[in-house]
């Protein structure tokens, strides 16, 4: 089961990123498509791409067997004889296929076309919503080659590794080496799904903006506490009165405070008078 789940999650998240990018890139070429891709088709999309990612991967979960060493002394869960073949020299290319080669491929393309668009706004007349246009298919073309390049760089070698694996020498020495290559490769895929967030926050121009002004807030909420602290007892009890209406029995006329910033040694004052 937790070998089923780990390659499915790994292509779901391969597919996930191939889908981001094809969609960015449909939106710089067409650009009513938010009419139709609405939060409901986007529900309805990932669920696909968990159910898919899950049925072709189901082979994981009936091929494996408790197979029992010569001596009898240790039981490994291995491939059975039937899926041993499959499992060994068929499953590590169709990994590839799935994990790298069609969403690298699409990516690819996507890039492509949104440099093009990029590249005929140019060429036409510049107004003020071609050129705020222009800014955001840039930071979509960032963003799309920013990810493939790092999603080539630290998903290909494991992926090589798998293939290539059934090949490798059966001697002790060489069969440490593959190991030793495999656990590298799943530590490069491993950073390549901690990367993606990053990516998202440091490319996009919506995702900056909201960063910088948390960050303001935040900053102001610091000075403000400071301020506070160092400001001593004094000026605890502070309060807000935008428009207070103060009313004296015996018909004596009414009398407002406009101030902003009171102490309630000010406002009792007020009513003294």
């Amino acid at each position: 089961v937790g070998t089923w789940l780990m390659y499915s999650t790994v292509h779901q998240s391969a597919w996930l990123l191939m889908l981001m990018a094809a969609e960015r890139a449909m939106s710089t070429s067409f650009h009513r498509l938010h009419f139709f891709c609405t939060r409901r088709f986007v529900y309805v999309l990932v669920a696909m791409v968990v159910a898919v990612s899950l049925v072709i991967n189901a082979h994981l979960l009936y091929g494996f067997e408790v197979l029992g060493s010569e001596n009898g002394t240790r039981k490994t869960c291995s491939p059975g004889k039937g899926y041993e073949s499959f499992y060994m020299s068929t499953w590590p290319w169709l990994d590839l296929l799935f994990r790298f080669l069609a969403p690298f491929s699409v990516m690819v393309v996507s890039c492509v076309m949104i440099l093009r668009q990029l590249k005929n706004a140019k060429r036409a007349k510049k107004t003020l919503e071609d050129v705020t246009w222009v800014k955001r298919s840039l930071s979509y073309a960032t963003l799309a080659l920013s990810i493939s390049f790092e999603f080539m760089v630290l998903t290909l070698p494991v992926c090589l590794i798998n293939a290539i694996a059934i090949n490798w020498k059966e001697d002790p020495q060489s069969k440490a080496q593959l190991y030793l290559a495999r656990t590298l490769g799943d530590m490069l895929v491993g950073v390549n799904s901690s990367l993606h967030p990053y990516l998202f926050f440091l490319s996009g121009l919506h995702f900056r903006k909201l960063l910088k002004h948390y960050a303001r807030r935040q900053k102001k909420v610091v000075s403000a506490t400071d301020e506070a602290m160092s400001s001593g007892p004094v000026q605890t009890g502070r309060t807000m009165v935008e428009e207070t209406s103060v009313s004296r029995k015996g018909g004596l006329s009414l009398e407002r405070c406009q101030t902003t910033d009171l102490s309630l040694h000010t406002i009792g004052e007020a009513w003294l008078e």
